[in-house]
């Protein structure tokens, strides 16, 4: 029997916990300040334009770096220190590499942003062991996806 149910009101799969608790124990608790708020007050609190954008990038992985992109489960500790660290570094590396005055604030990320980071891969021609980033397949020969 599948340990996995789809909620019809969800595009996203619910894993069953293996054990009772299981998923108490392994999320971390938040802080005593953002106790009772919603993840939507706490944002608030860091406004677009004023707030620092990596003390919003570091509020926005405190909140959701727990969280698996589809099952509604947690992530492992090993998957939750990459993502925090490429996250920090794409963010950084805008600034020092891609050319842009300073990193915008992560929920107004654009396609620009993107793009111009895609570019620095490409030119320094990072392979994902190296910093998680796109598959370098991506850029050679004519069959490249990425021009």
């Amino acid at each position: 029997m599948s340990d996995r149910i789809r909620h019809r009101s969800s595009r996203r799969w619910v894993q069953l916990p293996s054990s009772p608790g299981r998923n108490t124990k392994h999320e971390p608790a938040r802080r005593q300040s953002w106790a009772g708020l919603s993840t939507q007050e706490i944002l608030a609190r860091y406004k677009p334009g004023t707030a620092p954008p990596l003390k919003v990038l570091d509020v926005l992985i405190e909140l959701f770096n727990t969280l698996h992109t589809s099952l509604e489960k947690t992530v492992s500790h090993k998957t939750r220190q990459e993502r925090a660290q490429f996250l920090r570094r794409f963010f950084r590396d805008l600034s020092l590499k891609a050319g842009f005055k300073m990193a915008p604030d992560p929920r107004n990320l654009g396609q620009k942003h993107i793009h111009a980071m895609v570019q620095v891969w490409h030119d320094e021609r990072l392979a994902p062991a190296v910093n998680g980033g796109p598959d370098p397949r991506l850029f050679d020969g004519e069959d490249a996806v990425l021009h």
